[in-house]
Order: C-alpha cells, then structure tokens, then sequence
C-alpha cells in the first residue's frame, strides 16, 4: 500500500469520524430537548395539580357558637333565634361566596345586639369564603375601631377600600380612627377621599376643622 492509498484510507477515517462526532452531538442535542420538554411539562401539571388541590381544599373557618338570648327582649331573641334558623339551613345547602354572605348576615345580626365577639368569628369566616365582597373587611374594621384596636381597624378599612374605593363612609370611618391613633396625615386624607365623593359630607368637613385644631395644639 503507497503513501496515497494510506492518505485515502486516513481521509475516508477522519470523515466517517467527523460524522458520528456530528451525529452524535445532533443525538445529544435531541435527547437535551425532550428532557427539558419532558420537565417543563412534569413542572405545568404537578403546578395545575397543586392548584387544583388547593382550590378543592375548603378555606378553615372559625366555630360560631350561639349567644345566650336568655336576658334578652323576647323580640330580640326571636329575632337572633330566626337568624341562626336561617343560617343553619343555608350552611347546609351553600358553599363559597354564597355562604360567605350568609356568615356576613348573620354576623350583622350579632353585632347590632352587642354580641361582638360572634360577630367578629362570622364576619372573619365570611372574608374567607367571599373575599371580593368590601363589606366583611368593613365589618371587621367597625369591630375592631369598637373594641379599640385602632390599628387593625386601620388595616381593615384599607383592605375594604381597596375592593370598593367609591364608599364614602369607608373613608370617613378610615379617617376617624386614624385621628384616634394620632395619624393625623392620614385622617386629613381620608376626610379629602370623602369629600370628593360626597361634597355635603358634614361629618367629613368637621374632620377637617378637628384636624386643623390638632395641629394648633
């Protein structure tokens, strides 16, 4: 065999090598590809899974117990008693938003007979299942301003404000209690949000005049 038949050979070798490297490297590169596809699709369906688990899982809610009617009016009792009525059935037949609303229904009933602390386990479980709805923040926020927990009045108010900005008496209440915590900027505020809503509020004009005097002093 002479110098060019061995120089043939070599050529034809280092191609055919060339080749397998360049197949090779196409399989790899195939191969890298379905495995990220294959964990990119793994990672969408145990998300969807997750999600879906979650969705299906009911939110906790507080134990509402029934108040004591017995040194009641007889019209207040029956009153309460035909609420809870109402409300027994309803947990039965409802689920989601709409059982939010009857915790909310009930939750006012305690509430405008003083019975705070029912009111706050219902209106907490109402935000729960129905947490688009502005009025179980606000509730919670008149709770909490009663009870003086000034700041997490505050809070409430705020999280109701932001699920319906346009209520007016959310933003007087906001700016109340933010003087009774000495916030005084951010009283003056929320007076301003009111009046802008409703010019004749005399309640919010008033506020400001006590928010120019708290700034004398």
């Amino acid at each position: 065999m002479n110098n060019s038949d061995e120089e043939l050979i070599a050529s034809r070798v280092l191609h055919v090598m060339r080749r397998l490297l360049h197949l090779g490297a196409a399989i790899l590169f195939t191969v890298h590809r379905l495995l990220f596809t294959a964990f990119i699709l793994f990672t969408f369906h145990f998300s969807l899974f997750t999600t879906l688990a979650l969705a299906a899982e009911p939110p906790e809610l507080l134990p509402i117990l029934h108040p004591d009617t017995a040194n009641l009016e007889p019209a207040a009792a029956q009153i309460i008693v035909a609420a809870q009525d109402t409300f027994a059935w309803q947990q039965e037949e409802l689920d989601g938003p709409m059982l939010g609303n009857a915790y909310g229904r009930l939750g006012m009933v305690y509430q405008a007979w003083q019975f705070q602390e029912l009111a706050r386990a219902t209106y907490w479980n109402a935000r729960r299942l129905d947490p688009d709805d502005y009025r179980w923040p606000y509730y919670l926020a008149v709770y909490y301003e009663e009870a003086g927990e000034f700041d997490s009045a505050i809070n409430h108010y705020r999280k109701s404000l932001k699920l319906k900005s346009d209520y007016a008496n959310s933003w007087l209440r906001l700016a109340e209690v933010s003087l009774e915590a000495a916030a005084v900027d951010d009283a003056e505020q929320a007076y301003l949000e009111a009046l802008n809503l409703d010019q004749e509020m005399a309640a919010a004009i008033a506020g400001l005049g006590t928010v120019a005097m708290r700034r004398e002093q």
